[in-house]
């Protein structure tokens, strides 16, 4: 079989040269804070502390693809809310252009006793184009987003 993507071709596999898959972005939950999330409102999640940016690309919670660095990115976010309770209609989502954007990816359910959610999903981001998270959830009242680093994450990396 072969390969037709220009930045992944057999000669280089089979030197061991691959692309360096970057930008690469990882934020994790400032681990001193919780965030409110209020009922019924979808919000996005900036309890999150920047861990690694390889290309200065992420600030306020945001990942923008720098210029010359479009392609194919794989995304990650993971999240819980610290209850006990059965909390119906839970989301968590990666949206590119805001709150009204685009969902690239997404993960749904209820939860009982601190049940996490992860969403990931691999998307072509042009440069200028932004990633951010978010999460709405349905409990009748304010539920506590995790600060924890261990629970509380989103991060991403391109491809090609």
């Amino acid at each position: 079989a072969s390969i037709t993507d220009a930045n992944i071709t057999t000669a280089k596999i089979a030197s061991g040269v691959l692309p360096a898959n970057t930008p690469a972005f990882l934020a994790l939950g400032n681990n001193t804070s919780d965030q409110t999330i209020a009922n019924a409102t979808v919000t996005k999640v900036t309890n999150i502390t920047e861990n690694l940016d390889t290309d200065g690309a992420f600030a306020s919670s945001r990942f923008t693809v720098p210029s010359g660095k479009g392609g194919t990115y794989f995304l990650f976010f993971n999240a819980r809310y610290n209850s006990e309770a059965t909390i119906q209609n839970i989301n968590m989502v990666i949206k590119k252009g805001g709150a009204s954007g685009t969902g690239v990816a997404n993960a749904q359910g209820s939860s009982f006793y601190y049940n996490s959610f992860n969403a990931s999903g691999i998307t072509q981001l042009n440069a200028g184009d932004y990633v951010e998270a978010f999460t709405y959830q349905g409990s009748g009242g304010n539920l506590a987003l995790s600060g924890s680093p261990i629970y509380t994450f989103f991060g991403g990396f391109k491809l090609t």
